[in-house]
């Protein structure tokens, strides 16, 4: 039989973890929490350096932006309607999302594993310096990043080719999501998170956070920008 669970890490494993996150402050990052959940191995939950640059010490319980963390419940939400019957995650994007680059080959389980070979719109110059201005992006919305795909159709690449790291395929699962839903991909994934129990887990319409929260900084040519 497997080993019984421990209820911490080993303090060897600690240790380590301890040193290759301090080693991470590094770039402008002055902070950053820790935690690990193993069947085996134990549990860890460990928090580093500060919440801000005015010093304020960083806890183990402060709120953080979603940002690209709503790709993991992006992907939980996919998979739901796929167990549901709604999708399947052989359906080519075309069905749900038109005139994408390769969107007849390109499939919902592409874009999941990140080999749909979309352009992504964050290489964009124009979006970047929109976005440097001002990271809210007052106006913005998710068929802009489909006339930034479209505009770069030349750049794109078949899929199943490499396994890259894109903003614009889970932003396309999100209008996946919609298309079968009837609702917005925030609301959609609001519920699933609200299915899973994880009350201080939001995916938010508003730049709000509750409180205690960290901060975060964008580094832009050397400098810690709020």
């Amino acid at each position: 039989s497997a080993p019984a669970p421990a209820a911490t890490l080993d303090p060897d494993l600690a240790a380590q973890v301890d040193a290759l996150a301090r080693a991470a402050l590094t770039a402008g990052a002055t902070g950053a929490v820790v935690g690990i959940s193993d069947p085996v191995r134990g549990s860890y939950l460990q928090a580093y350096g500060t919440a801000d640059t005015a010093g304020t010490p960083m806890t183990t319980d402060v709120h953080y932006r979603i940002a690209s963390v709503t790709k993991t419940f992006t992907a939980q939400a996919v998979l739901r309607l796929a167990d549901q019957g709604r999708l399947s995650l052989d359906d080519p994007l075309e069905e749900y999302v038109p005139d994408i680059p390769h969107g007849d080959e390109i499939t919902v389980r592409h874009l999941l594993g990140m080999r749909g070979g979309v352009y992504s719109f964050v290489r964009d110059e124009e979006f970047m310096a929109r976005y440097v201005a001002d990271p809210l992006l007052p106006g913005w919305s998710p068929y802009d990043v489909l006339e930034i795909i479209r505009a770069h159709a030349p750049e794109a690449r078949p899929p199943d080719q490499a396994t890259v790291y894109s903003n614009s395929e889970y932003v396309l699962l999100g209008l996946v999501i919609e298309r079968v839903t009837g609702r917005s991909a925030q609301q959609y994934t609001t519920s699933v998170i609200e299915d899973l129990g994880l009350r201080e887990t939001s995916y938010p319409t508003t730049a709000a956070l509750p409180e205690p929260y960290t901060h975060g900084y964008m580094n832009t040519d050397s400098e810690l920008t709020p």
